[in-house]
C-alpha cells in the first residue's frame, strides 16, 4: 500500500490520509488506483 501512495501525489496522499469528502477527488483517486492495477 505504501509503494503506490508514493506514486501519488503529496496532494492525493494528505487527502486520502484525512479521508475525502469530495466525490470527484475520490473518483480520480479510484482511477489511478485502478489504472496503476491494470498497468501492472
Amino acid at each position: 500500500m505504501l509503494q503506490i501512495s508514493v506514486r501519488f501525489s503529496p496532494e492525493q496522499v494528505k487527502a486520502m490520509r484525512s479521508g475525502t469528502c469530495s466525490g470527484s477527488q475520490s473518483k480520480s483517486l479510484r482511477l489511478a488506483i485502478s489504472a496503476y492495477f491494470g498497468s501492472h
